[in-house]
């Protein structure tokens, strides 16, 4: 598996393929269009990546960060989800697709083209008890190896919910609050899942 690639933006067409040059060798990546804002010829860029298999052909898809290739992945897991309906969704922006679906909020997925009400539904119901891993993780991965405080499920949690979308102060709010009817310790996944319905009943 091909998890992220380091090169040279050699060419991005406004179709949302980049072709990356690592080394001699040139690859094509689908990726959301909305990236050629941030990715031009010639920069040198880290692309995290999804490499999808089906009978017909094999394809590389890429992304900005590594919580946007998951939520990709996540996507891939909804009832007939394909990776061109992922990247449609995608081009929403990752923050704001994964608080529709954390939230229950299938209308917002219907921004997206080739995505009806139906099918907005069906992908909030198959993965919105799933999303907080999502998020969780990529909090995780944004604050590195770094110590945490005794408290540091807090700071987790409320980076969670600002990768959800949601505002440093909202977020922060909603965490301590939950925080304080748990009591004691808590695994994670539950600390963002309490702090999200607060959130959402602010």
């Amino acid at each position: 598996m091909i998890a992220q690639l380091d090169g040279v933006v050699a060419e991005f067409d406004m179709g949302g393929i980049l072709l990356l040059a690592v080394g001699p060798v040139t690859f094509e990546i689908f990726t959301p269009s909305s990236n050629s804002d941030v990715w031009r010829e010639g920069d040198e860029v880290r692309i995290y990546t999804h490499l999808f298999f089906s009978n017909e052909r094999m394809a590389l898809y890429g992304f900005k960060t590594a919580f946007e290739r998951n939520l990709f992945r996540l996507l891939l897991t909804a009832s007939q989800v394909g990776p061109r309906v992922a990247l449609s969704l995608l081009e929403l922006g990752g923050s704001v697709v994964a608080r529709a679906i954390a939230a229950g909020d299938s209308r917002s997925l219907t921004a997206a083209s080739g995505i009806g009400q139906k099918k907005a539904e069906r992908i909030v119901l198959d993965l919105r008890d799933r999303i907080t891993e999502i998020a969780a993780a990529a909090a995780s991965e944004e604050r590195g190896e770094k110590e945490y405080a005794p408290y540091g499920e807090v700071a987790e949690a409320i980076e969670a919910l600002v990768m959800l979308g949601y505002s440093h102060q909202a977020a922060a709010r909603a965490v301590h609050s939950a925080k304080v009817d748990i009591q004691g310790t808590v695994e994670i996944a539950d600390l963002i899942k309490l702090a999200l319905r607060k959130v959402r009943s602010a």
